[in-house]
């Protein structure tokens, strides 16, 4: 799909597509359509027309697999309005940890989440800034999270972790799973250690997972 140094016009042509309703809807109706029909229309849509420039005129599955879980992002973005998503953008340009490359980090965590329901906790994340509800940081931070964790074992985690309990094993898959997306850390104390919560994890919880329910 996108290799890094093609990130930048990229970012530029998705900018475009998140400040402009139509192009929004369009690019959301693409997430439905068969991989060959998505081509039809590409030229008409500034991230599909980027994707398949300089003589390329089709789409591979890695990119029809972006599309949709693009489409799925900003289907959950929509509810913004789109004079909020332009300001969005530009703030999130003007935060030293993206030094004006906001769209392009946004395209680079979208092409690694491996499923389209984690690209709308991507959305929720980014909702979650746009209201000042969290910090330009600790989105970057949720965003590791969503990349790592394993959809299958987030119940299991949630429910393991507001247990509240310091002498919970972390030999399990779950607690591992836990470890390893930064959900949970071991403490060591009397009777054993056990797994608690990290501060990432409440922000995951309350503005991803809770804001799902919604």
């Amino acid at each position: 799909m996108v290799m890094t140094e093609k990130q930048e016009g990229l970012g530029d042509s998705l900018r475009l597509t998140i400040e402009r309703s139509d192009l929004t809807d369009a690019l959301i109706d693409a997430g439905d359509m068969s991989l060959e029909n998505i081509t039809d229309v590409a030229s008409g849509i500034p991230v599909l027309k980027w994707m398949t420039a300089a003589g390329k005129s089709y789409l591979t599955i890695r990119d029809y697999l972006f599309v949709r879980k693009l489409a799925a992002f900003l289907a959950d973005l929509k509810s913004l309005p789109a004079e909020g998503r332009t300001s969005l953008i530009q703030r999130l340009d003007n935060e030293p940890a993206y030094s004006k490359r906001a769209a392009e980090a946004l395209i680079t965590v979208l092409d690694r989440v491996d499923s389209n329901l984690k690209a709308v906790w991507v959305a929720k994340a980014l909702r979650a800034y746009a209201v000042e509800r969290i910090t330009a940081r600790e989105m970057m931070r949720v965003n590791a999270v969503i990349e790592r964790v394993l959809v299958c074992d987030v119940d299991e985690i949630l429910a393991m972790l507001e247990k509240r309990d310091m002498t919970k094993h972390s030999d399990t898959d779950c607690a591992q799973s836990a470890l390893v997306a930064g959900l949970a850390t071991i403490t060591q104390g009397y009777g054993g250690g056990g797994l608690v919560p990290t501060p990432v994890y409440r922000l995951f919880k309350e503005h991803v997972l809770d804001a799902a329910l919604h």
